[in-house]
């Protein structure tokens, strides 16, 4: 199967935003479980100090530090994300302006993959894993390069050739 994919900026920024979120998932439930920690401790701890002990300056300050860690957690979080989508913009604008399609190519003995700067041709054995998540095909190598296809790109019929082509290829 071989298909040629004009590039859609939109459905780019569709499919990098669900690899961002994909990526950080673990991270923003791992803060959150901060927050909700840090909230718990220094309610404790106010209400040891209120029923006259001092112990409770103890609950107070791991509360304050477990708030400490979220804050940072989601200053990084914030950064990352700012950096990453003005990266992922400078891609788009680099694609519209080259105009050339991209080719995915699925092949009995390889893969390739084809855009205006890169021509990857791998064995199905450098893949490591294929997800699916909403309508989108995620597509990871040993390697720690991702393709990403989604079904506006391709069409249902295609789009499901496709995932049964890959799931007897990839073996996870």
């Amino acid at each position: 199967m071989k298909f040629e994919i004009p590039f859609d900026k939109n459905i780019h920024k569709e499919q990098n935003k669900l690899s961002f979120d994909l990526a950080w998932s673990k991270n923003l439930k791992r803060r959150r479980e901060n927050l909700i920690l840090g909230i718990i401790l220094i309610t404790l701890g106010i209400l040891i100090i209120i029923g006259q002990n001092n112990i409770g300056v103890i609950f107070i300050g791991m509360g304050i530090l477990s708030l400490m860690f979220c804050y940072r957690a989601n200053d990084y979080y914030i950064k990352n994300k700012k950096t990453y989508f003005d990266i992922i913009n400078t891609e788009a604008e680099e694609c519209l302006l080259a105009a050339d399609n991209e080719i995915w190519e699925f092949q009995e003995d390889y893969f390739r993959y084809k855009n205006y700067k890169q021509d990857s041709t791998l064995k199905w054995n450098a893949f490591s894993s294929l997800k699916k998540i909403d309508e989108t095909i995620f597509l990871d190598t040993n390697i720690g390069i991702r393709f990403i296809l989604s079904k506006k790109e391709v069409g249902s019929e295609k789009f499901e050739q496709i995932i049964t082509f890959l799931e007897n290829k990839i073996k996870q």
